[in-house]
């Protein structure tokens, strides 16, 4: 009775739904840690990379490089066999001249980092500045302030540590390893996942490692394999590799979402998953796939036994099975994927394994999984002719669930799909990535969210792959966009208008003059009561409080406003603040044109800094000699103006003027504060101090139409950077 009971222990197998409870998928993460002997500590990656992010930190969760193998349990105490292939072929130790170019090499890249996050930071306080939360993408926009702020202290923290680090004369770079094992399950129509910490216990074969979970104990949901003495291949009966267990080969994404099958080794261009385990036809373990190969199963009882007595090992095993009972090892997490439908996997026995599990060209391409009266159904992968792969659910012969598809352009889209369209999900390149909508195409549909290294963002609406609709971008090379884009260009900002804005007029002679009608202005009774025709987004009635008045005084060399000086006392003598512009003429020189200016406003120019207003054609920015002779006279202007009064002018020109010719500016005329004329529905996107919004907005105290501006900023900060105290 003990012989026949220990042979139909030896040769009756065990039904496969458990075989597969004993494999596992197996992460290793390695990088180094580096020391010195003032007691400083980096993390660095193993290898390095062309990636522009710098890989340095103080904790090594961030920079471990990630791979996936398939193992499986081989004991009560926790131990897997995997593939040596997963044991990082690195160096222990780093030498020092290697490692005082790493160190270098990151330094360089970390002081790139800190410029560029320097820029950003500057345009989100620039805007911060000039924004309420009533706003549209206000509170985004901060949240993404405060994200580049701690990014700020941590790389200048990481760029500190390495400039110190690099003169020590005993630095030590150590490798780090880190293997965590995922149980899978597919329990009530859901993929239930487990993680357990594992460390490698020293024993190894050409092909193969043996690790073991920390808790040293078997997880309650998992099966061991037993490991014989003597390999079963030779010895039972001459039977052969008869199938195996195991992940198919696949990327972190398609890791992800894969659960372990089986398959006959009979079957061709099988993609078999390093690590599984090989069963002949009584279910037991005569081979693992490693390196490639299949016949490494002479390998495993050397790998078990070598450091370990056979009676040791079983007597240990045995005491482990018992402790079980009472305690099981706690898992670092666990999570549960929905699945769409009920996944097809050989449950039914291995004697059905070639009946649900197939690899074979298809219409299109070669399609290795589940197989199903003739169509794609649960988990399975598609290698299409093109290149493409997808791996994941299938249903009625389609993309159904969550899958994996890499283009030929190496393109990693990772999702939910539904009739055979990624709706929902994430796509990632080498240097950018974006999780949101995706079309039938590919492309970027609805909201969505981008990155790149370049230090890029933009999250918001897209059609079409391109950004469209309301939206907030972000990068080196512009300002914080936030608002309308279409077909990926930014059309601009929608204000939104309300009581609580700093609203100001500039006036001329043409808001007393009418014909031969003359008007007088009451300052007294000033309240905008209308923003134009354009559409606009208004809270409220408008019905705004005049802020500040700007008054033309002079034009060119000779022209003088003669309502000037009244117009200049009646508004200061009504509370609001004012000050005196001039109209810049291409036909008189810049310092003749300064001097009048300054002769005709002398002792009267309010308490706001004089303005130019620059307003040339083409054909006379032409005549002059062109835009740097323009410069040069504004320039002249404006220094001279900024000299003998002590306050620096405000520069007012057109959005076409901007558009056209400020991009080739000095950077000693781009220091000057602006003032942007641009009759539109969205508000210039450069650095601006007041907007010039309607040339026909309608003031109550005023006949006729008046320019309506709006500053770019607080009340308070009107207050402190635009009004002069003497």
């Amino acid at each position: 009775m003990l012989l026949f009971s220990l042979c139909a222990w030896v040769f009756i197998p065990n039904g496969l739904q458990r075989q597969l409870k004993g494999v596992a998928l197996i992460e290793a993460e390695v990088c180094y840690r580096v020391t010195s002997s003032e007691g400083d500590t980096l993390y660095i990656e193993g290898t390095t990379t062309d990636s522009i992010a710098p890989k340095v930190d103080v904790r090594p969760d961030s920079i471990y490089k990630k791979t996936t193998a398939t193992g499986f349990f081989v004991s009560n105490a926790g131990h897997l066999v995997t593939t040596r292939r997963l044991h990082a072929r690195l160096p222990e130790k780093l030498p020092n001249e290697t490692l005082q170019v790493r160190l270098q090499m990151l330094a360089k890249a970390l002081k790139a980092e800190m410029s560029k996050q320097k820029i950003l930071r500057r345009e989100l306080d620039n805007y911060a500045h000039s924004h309420t939360v009533v706003d549209g993408g206000y509170n985004n926009v901060m949240t993404l302030r405060d994200s580049i702020i701690r990014r700020q202290v941590k790389t200048d923290l990481l760029l500190q540590l390495v400039l110190k680090m690099l003169p020590s004369k005993h630095l030590a770079a150590k490798r780090v390893e880190n293997y965590r094992i995922t149980t899978k399950q597919e329990v009530e129509n859901s993929i239930v996942s487990r993680q357990y910490k594992a460390h490698y216990t020293g024993d190894q074969t050409a092909h193969l490692i043996l690790l073991q979970l920390d808790a040293e104990r078997l997880p309650k949901e998992a099966h061991r394999f037993v490991i014989y003495r003597f390999n079963p291949q030779a010895w039972a009966f001459g039977q052969g590799a008869h199938y195996f267990l195991g992940y198919q080969l696949m990327t972190p994404e398609e890791a992800s979402i894969a659960l372990p099958d089986a398959a006959k080794t009979t079957q061709p261009n099988l993609p078999l998953a390093e690590g599984g385990p090989m069963l002949n036809s009584f279910g037991q373990v005569c081979g693992v796939v490693g390196f490639g190969k299949t016949n490494v199963g002479d390998e495993l009882s050397k790998l078990f036994y070598s450091n370990h007595s056979y009676p040791s090992r079983v007597f240990d095993n045995w005491i482990k099975g018992v402790k079980l009972w009472f305690r099981q090892p706690r898992a670092l997490a666990t999570d549960s994927l929905r699945l769409t439908q009920p996944l097809r996997s050989n449950v039914s026995g291995w004697q059905r394994i070639a009946d649900h599990y197939v690899s074979r060209s298809l219409p299109g391409g070669r399609y290795t999984g589940s197989y199903l009266n003739g169509v794609r159904v649960g988990s399975g992968r598609m290698q299409y002719a093109d290149g493409s792969v997808y791996a994941g659910q299938w249903l009625k012969d389609k993309r159904e669930g969550l899958g994996v598809y890499i283009d030929k352009c190496g393109r990693i889209y990772t999702g939910q799909w539904k009739a055979d369209t990624l709706y929902q999900g994430s796509c990632r390149t080498e240097s950018d990535f974006y999780v949101g909508g995706i079309d039938k195409a590919f492309r970027r549909t609805g909201f969505g969210v981008f990155t790149n290294e370049q230090g890029d963002y933009y999250e918001g609406l897209w059609r079409k792959g391109k950004r469209n609709g309301f939206g907030i971008g972000l990068s080196l090379h512009h300002i914080v966009r936030a608002g309308i884009w279409r077909k990926g260009r930014f059309l601009g900002e929608q204000m939104v208008y309300n009581a609580d804005r700093v609203y100001g007029i500039d006036i001329s002679r043409h808001q007393h003059e009418l014909g031969k009608q003359r008007f007088a202005i009451d300052f007294s009774r000033l309240r905008i009561t209308s923003l134009g025709t354009l559409p606009r987004k208004v809270k409220g009635k408008i019905n705004y409080t005049v802020t500040f008045v700007y008054i033309k005084a002079t034009e060119g060399a000779t022209l003088y406003n003669k309502y000037y000086k009244g117009d200049l006392d009646g508004a200061l003598r009504n509370g609001l603040h004012a000050g005196a512009y001039h109209f810049f003429s291409t036909y008189t020189p810049p310092a003749e044109q300064a001097s009048f200016f300054l002769k005709q406003t002398h002792g009267m120019r309010g308490d706001l800094a004089p303005m130019l207003d620059v307003e040339p054609s083409h054909k006379q920015i032409e005549r002059i000699g062109g835009r740097d002779v323009l410069f040069n006279r504004m320039l002249q202007w404006l220094r001279i103006v900024e000299q003998r009064t002590g306050r620096r002018p405000v520069l007012y020109v057109s959005q076409l003027f901007v558009n056209d010719y400020l991009s080739y500016a000095p950077e000693s005329l781009l220091k000057y504060k602006m003032w942007i004329a641009r009759y539109s529905e969205y508000k210039p996107y450069v650095h601006l101090e007041y907007w010039q919004l309607t040339p026909e907005g309608r003031v109550r105290g005023i006949h006729g139409e008046v320019d309506i501006n709006v500053f770019n900023g607080s009340k308070a900060q009107f207050l402190q950077n635009m009004v002069h105290t003497p």
